[in-house]
């Protein structure tokens, strides 16, 4: 958070798209890429620093196993900004939840694998009763 502060999101823009988006949707997406890159670039610098501060501060793990209705986690096999067994452990934590993990995809599955996540959760939300 500091050297956003410092230098702004740009000295950080090349690391987060990294962790945010698999090697194959960087390399073969480089268009795409570029566009995410520069919604990015547009955050404040104040403001994004302040919500990973909030990130960081937050724990609720206490308050989660509280969750009583259908759940569905969905983890980026390649996601480097929230492990796999960080998402898995999450869902364990809640009775009943579904986990889901997409091959190949990285933080954002909704942006590198939307047809799949769309059907996912349509299914899902059919199985809970409203679909």
């Amino acid at each position: 958070m500091k050297a956003v502060l410092d230098n702004g999101v740009a000295s950080i823009a090349d690391g987060i798209m990294e962790r945010w988006f698999s090697p194959g949707f960087r390399a073969g997406r480089t268009e795409e890429l570029a566009g995410w890159r520069n919604m990015f670039l547009r955050c404040d610098a104040r403001g994004y620093a302040a919500t990973c501060a909030t990130l960081r501060d937050s724990d609720l793990r206490d308050r989660i196993g509280a969750i009583a209705l259908p759940t569905l986690f969905v983890a980026g096999e390649q996601d480097l900004a929230m492990p796999v067994a960080q998402v898995e452990a999450t869902a364990a934590a809640i009775a009943g939840a579904r986990f889901e993990v997409f091959p190949g995809t990285g933080h954002i599955p909704s942006i590198e694998a939307p047809e799949k996540l769309a059907g996912l959760m349509l299914g899902f939300f059919k199985e809970a009763g409203h679909g």
